[in-house]
């Protein structure tokens, strides 16, 4: 049947096309999607080719033939990374060597706000882009790459020349550790008075020196060295110690840490030396201090220990 204009625009499977000049553009798209495009895409990106083929100024007809007659995937180009690459070379005009002082440098870069650690560390992403890519955005997310070379090395200046020249960024999900980094740059960005706590990804930290664990979410249990547990104490970050470091020192190691992030049991003493001074302020009923778990009784009950504590415990129960 002959194509009408009000068919316009047209889903060819998971992909709804806009036979607009001098490339087609992508209006739409379903969650099976990744197997028919080279690289991250966004609603109002204007889709380039098919494989090697470059579908400038070709008519629709001419594109259908190209799909059917070659393999290959499609080529995106356009919207969002457009606007990342007017945004990247504003930057390098406005700012081309960031005073970030002793931190890692945060900016926003078109829609996502970054920290400048290596690879790039997504700390925010604008509303505006919600529901125009395959996946959301989350804190913690790497732009790992850029047309395909990694940025694990890549400085700032770098980066930002790359995405200026056209470059297309790869969004990789971020590890648990990518969570601590991407969270221990928006602390460092945070004005005011420092708490006592913090959640850094699904890990909740007490400003001990060195560093206790106070909560754990289940999905970070069993993402390091051991099974994380409350008590457990952050002892070394990227090949250095925590002992003697205050809250923004160790945020500056979380920061540039990558993926090295060591955790240990300590002796319950310590444990309790670490952590008993948050539970004394409006305790809930039942809270972790250290490796054991206690009703706010009078006098205090044990309901639960850690692995590390129960090792500890003596045959009466008593911990130390």
């Amino acid at each position: 049947a002959q194509f009408q204009k009000e068919q316009d625009p047209e889903w060819l499977g998971p992909v709804q096309f806009s036979w607009t000049r001098p490339f087609p553009t992508l209006r739409g798209f379903k969650e099976d999607v990744a197997d028919y495009l080279a690289c991250v895409v966004g609603v109002g990106d204007e889709i380039a080719g098919w494989g090697t083929v470059d579908f400038r100024d070709c008519p629709r007809n001419r594109i259908l033939q190209i799909i059917c007659q070659s393999e290959g995937t499609l080529q995106g180009r356009g919207g969002l990374f457009k606007e990342l690459e007017r945004e990247a070379a504003a930057l390098l005009r406005a700012c081309p060597v960031l005073d970030s002082g002793d931190g890692p440098g945060i900016e926003w870069v078109g829609p996502l706000r970054l920290a400048w650690t290596q690879p790039p560390t997504v700390l925010e992403a604008h509303p505006r882009i919600v529901g125009q890519l395959k996946r959301m955005v989350l804190l913690g997310d790497v732009v790992a790459a850029l047309d395909g070379k990694s940025t694990a090395a890549m400085p700032r200046r770098q980066v930002l020349e790359a995405l200026a020249s056209g470059q297309r960024p790869t969004l990789l999900a971020g590890t648990i550790r990518s969570q601590f980094r991407g969270a221990a740059g928006l602390l460092l960005a945070e004005a005011g008075q420092p708490p006592q706590a913090d959640w850094l990804g699904p890990v909740k930290l007490a400003w001990t020196q060195p560093p206790s664990v106070l909560h754990v979410k289940p999905e970070a249990s069993s993402e390091f060295n051991h099974c994380l547990c409350a008590g457990d104490i952050l002892v070394g970050v990227g090949g250095q110690y925590t002992r003697g470091l205050d809250r923004r020192g160790v945020l500056m190691l979380l920061v540039g840490a990558g993926k090295d992030l060591h955790f240990t049991p300590a002796d319950c003493d310590y444990q309790h030396a670490a952590s008993a001074a948050l539970a004394l302020s409006d305790p809930p009923e039942t809270e972790w201090v250290g490796g054991v778990r206690l009703l706010w009784s009078k006098p205090p009950t044990v309901v639960q220990m850690s692995p590390s504590a129960a090792r500890l415990a003596g045959d009466d129960g008593h911990v130390g």
